[in-house]
C-alpha cells in the first residue's frame, strides 16, 4: 500500500477514533452502579449548549442522545457511582491531543471557552 496523504488522514482519523473508543471505555468501566445512565448524562454534558445550571440538569433529558428521561437523569446523580481513583487514572493516562504544524512541531491542542456569561443581578466590588 503506498501512503498518501489521503491515506495518512484516514489513518490519523481511525487513530484517533481508536484512542476515543478506549478512553470511553475504559471512563464507563469507572461506573459502578447506573453505569448506563452516568454515561449517558456525562455524553449530555459534552453534548449540551448553553451554560448548566444545577437546578436546571433536568433538561439534560432533553439533550441528543439522552434516551432517559428526567427522572432517570436524576436517579443517576442520586444512586449512581462513580470509583473516583479509577476516574482519576483513566484521565491522568489520557493521550494529550496534539497537531503537527507546518514547521515540524508537535504542538498541544488546548481548548478554551472565552465566551461571555453576562450576569446583570451579579455584585460588583465599588469602582
Amino acid at each position: 500500500m503506498v501512503i498518501t496523504d489521503d491515506n495518512l488522514t484516514q489513518l490519523q482519523r481511525h487513530g484517533a477514533r481508536r484512542d476515543l473508543d478506549t478512553f470511553r471505555t475504559n471512563v464507563y468501566q469507572c461506573c459502578t452502579l447506573r453505569s448506563e445512565a452516568l454515561f449517558e448524562l456525562a455524553d449530555a454534558l459534552a453534548c449540551s449548549t448553553g451554560c448548566q445550571r444545577p437546578l436546571g440538569i433536568a433538561h439534560l433529558s432533553l439533550e441528543a442522545g439522552q434516551e432517559r428521561g428526567h427522572g432517570g437523569v436524576y436517579d443517576a446523580l442520586n444512586a449512581g457511582s462513580i470509583d473516583e481513583d479509577d476516574l482519576g487514572r483513566v484521565l491522568a493516562q489520557a493521550p494529550i491531543p496534539t497537531i503537527h504544524t507546518p514547521d515540524g512541531k508537535d504542538e498541544i491542542v488546548l481548548a478554551v471557552d472565552v465566551s461571555n456569561w453576562l450576569r446583570p443581578a451579579a455584585g460588583t466590588s465599588p469602582g
